[in-house]
């Protein structure tokens, strides 16, 4: 049950601008029509848009940190009743989410609520990509943590025998090295690509092609 409610809190979470995008996607059908009139979320014509994506965007994020403060709660619980294994990968995955919401405020937020004209993207735009890689990084947490999460409980319930490798040290030894896994493919993703918030879009972008075209000049 606790996991169900996890995922659920999750998903709901990750789901949290489908609503804003849909107020502005008619407005970025013009855009393909119009490029000399391309729609920007923090254009003063679009206020009510703007200020209705905050407030969904804050109340979601609001409702992910209560749901993971909960889980968290539930987990150091000393009274509950699941196994070791499982609330030491639960808590990874808490961990994951609280590093998740970094970025979401810091760079997310700031970015909807400032003026079109506003120079503060372009001076913090080493800070704009540090947050865009913690992004990445929590990214590749919870889905590394959340497939560790899986295959404990499927070991416990259909393969009780091969459940060693979730006890005593083991378990630390394995989570060890998805966390090294982790670390891996955000380094990778760092050197390779550049990725940024797209403020009129609602969304983290990746560009790979400088990083290509430095290796073929090479």
């Amino acid at each position: 049950m606790i996991r169900t409610a996890f995922f659920s809190d999750n998903m709901i979470a990750h789901y949290y601008c489908i609503i804003a995008l849909f107020l502005i996607s008619p407005l970025n059908c013009c855009e393909e029509k119009n490029t000399t009139n391309a729609f920007d979320i923090r254009d003063e014509r679009y206020m009510t848009i703007k200020y209705t994506v905050v407030l969904l965007f804050s109340l979601s994020l609001l409702y992910s940190m209560i749901s993971t403060v909960l889980m968290a709660i539930v987990c150091c619980n000393r009274d509950n009743l699941y196994g070791h294994s499982f609330i030491v990968i639960v808590s990874q995955i808490i961990i994951c989410q609280f590093i998740n919401f970094t970025p979401q405020i810091t760079i997310v937020l700031p970015k909807i609520l400032l003026s079109k004209n506003s120079s503060y993207g372009s001076r913090t735009e080493w800070i704009n990509r540090t947050f865009a890689t913690i992004n990445v990084f929590s990214f590749y947490d919870i889905l590394c943590f959340s497939f560790l999460l899986t295959l404990n409980r499927f070991v416990a319930i259909i393969l009780p025998k091969c459940n060693v490798l979730f006890e005593s040290t083991k378990l630390y030894f394995v989570l060890f090295f998805a966390w090294l896994i982790v670390f891996a493919l955000t380094f990778v993703d760092f050197y390779y690509c550049t990725r940024s918030f797209q403020v009129s879009r609602l969304r983290w972008i990746r560009d790979c092609s400088k990083q290509s075209s430095d290796r073929g000049h090479s």
